[in-house]
Order: structure tokens, then sequence, then C-alpha cells
């Protein structure tokens, strides 16, 4: 595969108008700097179910016309599938002859079409269709969708697949008989697992992995070049089914091939750019953690509907600028109606396309992607959910981890960061939320308050208290006060300092804060704030700092995706002394909406990839360096990196609203 490679999404339908539909894509591709062309095969609208051999034989005519004049315009071709499973039924039936096991939710509805990948049938016939792409069009890359999961399947209920196969298999892992409603209330019984729900996370764990290796092997068998890749969505939800990335992605890949994924980028039409920011930190970037370091990232940059009215050709750009950050091998680009209702292409300007991709081809050859991570480590498990304790026990989303609040929180206010997924780190300063100790083993977690110094959300401050190490952390008690119910108001800064100006600065503690933890300390805690009610009445203790100086805590959690409250100038202040105080001072003074990727070079250099997702420019960059002093920064202008104006501490890198720069920074 080129060193970057972009790749034009292309549905071709084939009808009346197919050859003047290529025509334009070639055209548009050409124009647009595209590597790669790769068709869809009975998309979304064009889509009625498993195709049969008859149907499929005009999509593959189609096919073989689009990759003739791909590869004589000197691109290379792939090819995309619609689907394993079915995303969704949509009216969809299966057809004579498929007798496929389709999928049941727990509440015992069963799909129209969609089916259950340990069906022996659907298993044959999706054998048969990667077979046959394979040995007929010869593809660059063969894309597996993202239906390759148990969650997401409408209309069936959230999560899992509770067939008769399903259940069987159940029951066998489990060593006992039960109902599909014994069942599903077992999985998510509030407090402590039951033992169901890791039965339940290995079936789904093992039948993926299963699956993804006998489609690899069907490819590898005929073309060993073929590259199989993958598309994933949102780790937290993936996690909640077991996944095993790394089972997944070799599986496909084979023995010769690197993995590749086509990681998801959280906005398929335009959202506000700090929104997209916070949700590309918590999913793409998380993603990137969970996956073997070796995994090849070609992002998917989609605008459903397709059209400008959905996303703007701006807000497209600053998505491949900021997915520059994943280290990226490439994008893929859904810009048409996937259904194959024309090619507009005069709805997103190929220009843009090419010269950003020019500019991420710069950055790439600069290798400072290349470098390991600098930050704060956030920490998570890839095994979460066999861990979570539910609060209700009501629904399957209650599995979904809450590890990874602080990415969001870091990446808006310029404070470096990495996901650090299933490793306990033996130095620095690391950041935990949710669960997470309960997806590790005590010793871990004496070992890591030994050598580690920890930022803990209230949720995790409590969870190490419920394990009976609240000792580590200075933790005598806690009382959970949830959110909204006047007891928590809001949060005063109680160390006399200025926040902008202003004495005694506040801010909310309830509506989007999160449940309020109120602990009590063993010893003396340096207190940065304190909550209080309406009537102004001190409630308890906020922001704290242990006496030991080796943990701080931010007492909110229970967050359910609402933590708009911790986006504040006073929480950006106590988070930053606290960090401070905990021993790592490099980040962006009054950062809004700016992640700081942070890249430990050689000779001491440092990189930075700044990423500006705020609407106003940021013309200087602020830096805390502690004790160290800037002696020199330089932005990367073109093909080489140019001196820039520095003033102590701060750095000119005017960066417009919705872009991004690259720079190195030399400090003593």
């Amino acid at each position: 595969m080129k060193e970057l490679c972009f790749s034009l999404r292309t549905p071709i339908r084939p009808h009346a108008w197919t050859k003047e539909d290529i025509s334009l894509a070639i055209d548009y591709a050409i124009k647009s700097g595209m590597d790669d062309i790769c068709i869809f095969l009975a998309a979304e609208e064009a889509n009625d179910g498993f195709y049969t051999k008859k149907e499929f034989k005009p999509w593959l005519e189609t096919a073989h016309l689009l990759r003739e004049a791909t590869l004589e315009a000197g691109l290379t071709f792939s090819v995309n599938p619609w689907h394993v499973l079915l995303h969704a039924d949509r009216g969809r039936v299966l057809k004579e002859g498929q007798n496929f096991t389709r999928m049941v939710d727990f509440r015992g509805r069963q799909a129209s079409a969609m089916s259950c990948p340990l069906c022996p049938e659907l298993r044959k016939w999706i054998l048969w269709n990667y077979e046959t792409l394979t040995k007929e069009l010869n593809p660059n890359i063969i894309w597996v969708e993202d239906d390759l999961r148990f969650h997401n399947h409408s209309p069936l209920d959230w999560g899992g697949c509770f067939c008769e196969l399903h259940m069987e298999e159940y029951q066998n892992l489990a060593g006992e008989e039960f109902s599909r409603e014994e069942f599903y209330k077992a999985i998510i019984k509030p407090g402590k697992p039951h033992p169901y729900r890791q039965a339940w996370l290995k079936s789904h764990r093992d039948t993926l992995n299963d699956l993804a290796k006998i489609i690899g092997d069907t490819v590898h068998k005929i073309n060993p070049d073929t590259k199989v890749a993958f598309m994933s969505s949102s780790p937290v939800v993936h996690n909640a089914e077991g996944r095993d990335w790394e089972g997944i992605l070799r599986g496909l890949a084979g023995d010769k091939n690197p993995p590749i994924d086509r990681v998801h980028l959280p906005a398929y039409s335009e959202s506000a750019p700090g929104a997209y920011q916070r949700a590309f930190n918590t999913i793409s970037l998380y993603t990137r953690a969970c996956m073997p370091e070796d995994t090849l990232i070609l992002p998917e940059i989609e605008n459903y509907p397709f059209s400008r009215f959905m996303k703007s050709d701006a807000f497209l750009s600053f998505q491949i600028l900021s997915a520059a950050a994943l280290k990226l091998a490439g994008m893929t680009f859904d810009l048409f109606d996937i259904g194959g209702g024309g090619i507009f292409t005069q709805e997103h300007d190929p220009k843009l396309l090419k010269a950003v991709r020019a500019r991420v081809q710069k950055m790439n050859k600069t290798k400072v992607f290349d470098a390991p991570f600098d930050g704060v480590k956030v920490l998570s498990s890839s095994r979460a959910a066999s861990f979570i304790n539910t609060k209700k026990g009501e629904r399957l989303e209650e599995l979904y981890p809450d590890e990874i609040f602080w990415s969001a929180i870091f990446g808006a206010m310029g404070i470096p960061f990495y996901h650090l997924v299933d490793q306990i780190p033996t130095d620095g300063v690391c950041a935990v939320s949710g669960q997470y100790f309960r997806s590790i083993k005590e010793e871990e977690i004496l070992d890591l308050f030994k050598n580690c110094k920890l930022l803990m959300t209230g949720e995790a401050a409590a969870i190490l208290s419920d394990l009976g190490l609240g000792h580590l952390a200075g933790i005598k008690d806690y009382q959970t006060v949830e959110v909204n119910t006047g007891v928590a108001s809001y949060e005063k800064v109680s160390d006399g300092s200025l926040v902008l100006g202003v004495n005694e600065a506040h801010c909310s503690a309830q509506m989007s804060a999160g449940d309020w933890f109120k602990i009590a300390y063993d010893n003396d805690v340096d207190t940065y704030s304190l909550v209080f009610n309406a009537k102004n009445e001190v409630q308890g203790k906020g922001v704290t700092l242990s006496a030991d100086g080796k943990v701080a805590i931010l007492p909110y959690g229970n967050f359910a995706g609402h933590t708009d409250a911790h986006l504040h100038p006073v929480r950006q202040y106590l988070l930053q002394k606290a960090i401070v105080a905990l021993g790592y001072e490099f980040f962006a003074k009054d950062a809004r909406n700016l992640s700081l990727y942070k890249y430990q070079l050689d000779e001491g250099k440092t990189g930075l990839y700044l990423v500006n997702a705020s609407l106003d420019p940021c013309k200087w960059l602020d830096l805390n360096l502690g004790q160290e002093k800037l002696v020199k920064a330089q932005g990367l202008d073109g093909e080489n990196f140019e001196s820039l104006e520095i003033n102590g501490n701060k750095i000119k890198v005017d960066i417009d609203h919705l872009s991004s720069k690259l720079i190195i920074i030399e400090t003593e």
C-alpha cells in the first residue's frame, strides 16, 4: 500500500448511467488526489438483503467496469460489500433458499433479515461472497463492515444475540440451563457481576474472532496479497460486547499483511467543532490505543446524507487534519450517495481534498507522529465490561465503561494526554475514572499507587474505597449525592486565587456535572475548592490534593455522558493546579477547545501537534513549562520547519479556526 492512501468509496449502481457515473468518479478521484477507488456493493438504499447469485451478477459486472477504469487511471481498486450480518432490517427479508438463523434480542423478538454470525448457513453465504469478490476482482483491499458486531441492529433492542443457537452456547459455557429472560437479567444484575456475564462476553469474543479468521483465511487462500480491512465504531460499546481487538484484526489480516482499520470519526454530519474534538479524543484516539501498534489507520470521513447541507468543506478538512494525530496510513471518503443516487462532483471541492492530503503527507514525513506520545496517562481496560458493577440492572448500556472521561476534558483544555490500555505504568501522572479499579488486580493497584501519582474522579475514589483500599488516597468514607438534588449547587475556588481576575470564582456542581461524591478524609488534605448548596452553605470539599501529594480528586462521577459543566475556566484552573501539584507541569494556559498532542523526540526536542477545534483563531500558545524555559520553536511550513516568534514561554502559532499546526520546541 502507498505511503498515504486516500480512498474514494464509490457507489456505482448497475443502471443506464453506470458508465457516466464511473467516468465522473474517476475524474473526481484524480482531481482530489485519491490513490484508491473502492466500490460499494449493494449499499443501503440499493440493498434488499442478502443478494442471491443471480442478483449479484449485475453488481459484479459493474465492479469489473469500475476496476478496469480505475487501474487505467493509475489508481488501486478496492471493494466494500455493504454488509456481513446486515446493519438493520429496514423491511428486508430473507429470500428463497436462505435458511439463515436470524438474530433475536433479549425480548425474544426476531429480525426479519439480520442473521446470526453463529449460523452455519449464513457463514456459507459470507464465505461465498468474499471468495467470489477475491477471485473475480482481485482487489487491493476488501473492507469488512462494522455490522460484524452484536449491538446496533435495529429494530432489535440494543446488544447481543439471544437466538436458539446462542442460548444453547451460553448454557454450554455456563454449565446450566436457563431461560432467555433469566440469562439477560443475570448479565446486568446490579452489583457484583454474575458468572453468566462471562459466558455472554466469551461467546461474543470467540464468535467474532472465529468469523474474522475464517473470512481472512478464505480471501488469502485465493490471494495472499489482498488486504482484508475492518471498520470499527465506538470502543466503549465494543468493550461491552467483549471485543478482542487483536483477535479480530489479526484474523482478518492473516500472516502476511498488517491489520487495517477504518477508525470511526464521530460526525456523520457536521457538529460543533469543540464537541466533535472531544468525541474524537474519546472515540477515535481511544480506538487507536486499543489496537495492535502495527495497525494501519485509514479513518472514515462520511457526510450523510451526502451533501454540503450536512457537512461543509471546511469541517471536512478539519476532520482530516484532526485525524492526523492517529498516525494516518490514509483516509476513506464517503462523499456521494452510498445508494448510488449519483456522483455529485460539485458538492465537495476536489482541490481542497488534494491540498489537505499533501499537507498530511508532509506532516507524516517529519516522523513526529512516529514518536511516542507524552502527557498524562489516561488508564483503561479492554475487559472493563467483565468487572462493571451495574447500578440499576435494566439495560445492557450499563456495561459501557466510563474510563475515558479525562481524555475529553484534557483534550479541550490543552493538557497533553494519551490512552494507556491494559497496561500498569511504572511512573508519571495517571488519570482514572469510572470503575477502572475493578478491572485490575489488588497488587496492580498497590503498584500503581507506589510508583505513580494519580488524578481521579469521585466515582473512581469511591470504587477504591469499596475495594477496601481507600487509605491509599487518604479516604475514610464517602457519600454519593445524586446530581440535581439541591445538595450540591456550585463549587467555589477556596485557595484565595483569582481566576481570570475574578475573586471567589465558582462553577456549577449540578446539571451536567454528574453525581457529587462527598468524601471524608483520614488526614489533612489540601483543599482547592468547596461545594455549596443554593443557600451558600458549605456541603463539603471539591478538588483536593492528598496529604502526601500523590493523589488529586475531582469529586464527581456517574456522568451518563453529561460532562459539560466541567468545561469551565474555574475547572481548568483547578485541574491545572492539581496536575502541577502531582508533578506534571506541561500544558497550554487558558486553552479553549485546543487539543495538544505531545511527542517525545530525540535530542531533547518535543513535538507538539495543535488542533484548534474552536471557531476563534489561536494566535499565541502560552505554555506552562514549570522550571523550564522555552529557547526555540519551529513550525512546519510546507516541507520544512521554520522559526516561530517566541516571547518568554509564548509561541506565535497563528492557527486559524478549524485548523492545526505541527511544531517542534526546545527548552532548557
